[in-house]
């Protein structure tokens, strides 16, 4: 390369001893002893990098490995492969199905794709292939793991001496009883069990731009379901409901086997769903709804029948909506299950509905609440309600509603007189679970706990153990300990004995006491009525790593902090005493904070009209109602 000839030991050794190079008198060794020593030398340098690069190679392979699942295949198993795509070797695609033919390290395979070629491939570059089911378009109802199915409606008209038969009136007088039925039989029109189109707002379907729509994959329908299919399209007929069309796109239609061993119909769009922009609407909020409700003494709850079938679809998102079974293609002139923006559409009909009656009347999409102090006022609101439901040509389902009752079930609570407390139904559900095996089974237990978490003290504390488990670097099986199954029983215990919660009383002081401890923080919000101390709210969070190693003064006072934002609704413009077990925490309102942190955090506490108090020890002032918090 440079123009010289490369000499090696034995050139070296040559050109010594025939004379060719001029050796110095006054060098140490001679070359052959030179050239033995630096043979050694190399030679023990060649042993220690074998060892070295072993390890080196083992510490390889963990890092590489650090992601990988206990993920297995079997012999003649069909996968995908992620290999470099052969046009630009810095993007890489699915590839197969491939064949399993031979397992080549403890993480890799041998891979036979359909060329004929097998590649050798790491786990994590290889994926299961799940073959598309193509016969069959059926699911079941009974399979709730997915959440719920929505089907088509039926033509059933049961008479209005039937739907009273339903009605409970157990808890009225005889004359309380005879005035609330009255009402009702002056708006049986609302209870013929006729799906209409309301006189609302159209749903209509923006597309986002530019895209692309594509035919989706059409499910066969079995041969034994075809004859109820076509029944089934009979009545959506004969109800007004749909239409025949001619759209150039259709989706697929799913028979769904229901509990009783009738079939009903959905519409699969998630391929429509994929292309259509967000309604980003806002929906109620469900603490306030609660709260507000909750303040009443007498409440009904409607249900509105197949609501979501009340509303007609805009002329030219119909074609949108279009499905095809074995016959035909046919398209839905009203707004049907399963569209994506379906739930804000009828959000946003539903408060333009109750605009003007928002102090009594409430709805959470389909599910309507009339809440006043006394009957007298209850039956006028009754009546404005069902007036306005009559008016838009909206039907009520009678069967599911409940009417001048003092405590509701809505939205998973039991709520009314002042007082909210969850589901027994739902907390029942919550005690029969089983222990999760993975993360989802976990992450799903966990979420559904979530939704009562006002109810628990301390309730990120108490989870801890188990929301780790949920973390990234834990595998999908979770290693499940007996620590792990006592905490997940004590969850179960305290979630079925949780108290029932007070609503709180507009415009009188609140009483807050907060708790920090080295993984999270607590609070519990209450009102001081009649020398008795009532309970409203209880949260908490978890706190991260670095929060974690904040000082102890910096927890307790982002505990008060938090705690204020978290009730900052409800406790805004009000007097608020403050309770905290940490003496030094008063100086956040009387002196100036060394912590550019804890500066930030006095400031914020500024707009609140707060009384800082130091209760020592564990025990608070009010223990009868707040003991659970510590």
């Amino acid at each position: 390369m440079y123009g010289r000839t490369a000499r090696g030991p034995l050139s070296v050794l040559k050109s010594s001893w025939c004379g060719d190079i001029a050796i110095p008198l006054n060098i140490g060794k001679s070359v052959v002893d030179y050239l033995q020593e630096q043979k050694i030398n190399l030679e023990m340098a060649a042993e220690q990098a074998s060892l070295i690069a072993s390890g080196r190679q083992e510490a390889y392979a963990r890092y590489f490995n650090r992601k990988a699942r206990s993920k297995s295949f079997e012999m003649g198993e069909k996968v995908y492969l992620l290999i470099p795509d052969s046009t630009n070797k810095l993007y890489a695609q699915l590839t197969g199905p491939g064949e399993i033919v031979g397992l080549n390290l403890p993480h890799s395979y041998k891979v036979k794709l359909s060329d004929g070629k097998i590649r050798h491939c790491h786990v994590n570059k290889i994926r299961r292939y799940y073959p598309r089911v193509n016969a069959i378009g059926v699911i079941f109802e009974d399979d709730e793991d997915f959440g719920e199915v929505l089907p088509t409606p039926t033509s059933l008209r049961p008479g209005m001496k039937e739907l009273l038969e339903h009605i409970d009136v157990s808890h009225l007088e005889d004359e309380e009883e005879t005035k609330l039925l009255e009402l009702l039989s002056e708006h049986q029109k609302l209870f013929t069990g006729n799906v209409n189109i309301a006189k609302v707002d159209a749903h209509k379907i923006n597309l986002k731009p530019n895209v692309e729509r594509k035919n989706p994959f059409m499910y066969r329908i079995p041969e034994a379901l075809k004859g109820k299919v076509d029944q089934q399209i009979q009545e959506l007929l004969e109800l007004g409901l749909i239409e025949e069309s001619n759209a150039e796109i259709a989706y697929p239609v799913v028979c769904v086997n229901k509990k009783d061993g009738s079939m009903r119909l959905c519409i699969d769009y998630r391929a429509l769903n994929c292309a259509t922009v967000t309604d980003d609407f806002p929906m109620e909020d469900a603490t306030e709804l609660i709260q507000s409700i909750g303040r009443a003494n007498v409440i009904t709850t409607l249900d509105l029948l197949k609501g979501y079938w009340a509303i007609p679809m805009s002329e030219e998102s119909k074609d949108f909506t279009s499905f095809k079974t074995h016959r035909q293609m046919y398209r839905f002139k009203v707004m049907s299950f399963g569209l994506k923006n379906a739930s804000a559409t009828f959000q946003r009909v539903m408060n333009k509905a109750l605009a003007a009656y928002r102090e009594f009347a409430r709805a959470y999409i389909d599910d309507i609440a009339i809440f006043s102090k006394n009957f007298s006022e209850h039956l006028k609101h009754l009546n404005i309600i069902l007036s306005k439901l009559e008016e838009l040509n909206f039907t009520v389902n009678l069967k599911k509603c409940d009417f001048v009752k003092p405590h509701v079930k809505f939205l998973g609570h039991v709520v009314g007189s002042g007082r909210h407390q969850p589901d027994p139904e739902k907390v029942r559900a919550i005690r029969n679970l089983a222990s999760p095996t993975n993360k989802k089974e976990l992450r799903s237990v966990l979420g559904f706990c979530n939704y009562y978490r006002e109810y628990i003290p301390k309730y990120s504390e108490l989870v801890y153990p188990l929301t780790e488990l949920t973390k990234k670097r834990v595998s999908d099986k979770i290693p499940w300990t007996d620590k792990h199954e006592e905490v997940f029983k004590k969850l179960k215990g305290t979630l079925a004995d949780a108290p029932s919660l007070y609503t709180p009383v507009m415009n009188r002081p609140y009483i807050i006491h907060s708790d920090a401890s080295s993984v999270g923080i607590a609070a519990c919000l209450s009102q001081k009525l009649d020398e008795k101390t009532y309970s409203i709210s209880y949260a908490s969070q978890k706190l991260t790593k670095a929060q974690q190693a904040w000082p102890t003064i910096e927890r307790e006072a982002f505990a008060i902090v938090w705690s204020l934002k978290k009730f900052e609704s409800w406790v805004f413009g009000t007097e608020i005493e403050f309770y905290t077990d940490h003496n030094p925490l008063p100086f956040l309102t009387k002196s100036a904070p060394q912590s550019s942190r804890l500066q930030r955090w006095a400031f914020s506490l500024q707009r609140f009209n707060l009384t800082l108090k130091h209760c020592a020890g564990a025990k608070m002032p009010h223990a009868d109602a707040l003991s659970r918090l510590v």
